[in-house]
């Protein structure tokens, strides 16, 4: 089965589409926060900092850190609101 990295790393189409679009505009994004797919298919909450690499082809170039543990606060406090 084959799939798209895209899909893989971004929960919602939206964030993604949010992600390309500020990352095609300046280049490169920092402290980009999504929703992640984890290969067990969990949600998790990342933070992502990438450039564009203008290579054939081109491609995003990155790192992602997990940071659901400090998010984890946050959703705990927007649960009880709701």
């Amino acid at each position: 089965m084959s799939q798209d990295l895209r899909e893989l790393i971004f929960a919602d189409p939206a964030k993604r589409k949010a992600f390309e679009t500020r990352i095609l505009k300046h280049d490169f994004v920092q402290n980009f926060e999504s929703e992640a797919l984890r290969n067990d298919g969990d949600i998790i909450y990342v933070s992502v900092n990438a450039h564009i690499v203008y290579d054939n082809p081109i491609y995003y170039e990155g790192i992602l850190e997990n940071i659901t543990q400090k998010k984890a606060p946050t959703r705990k406090t927007e649960a009880n609101i709701a």
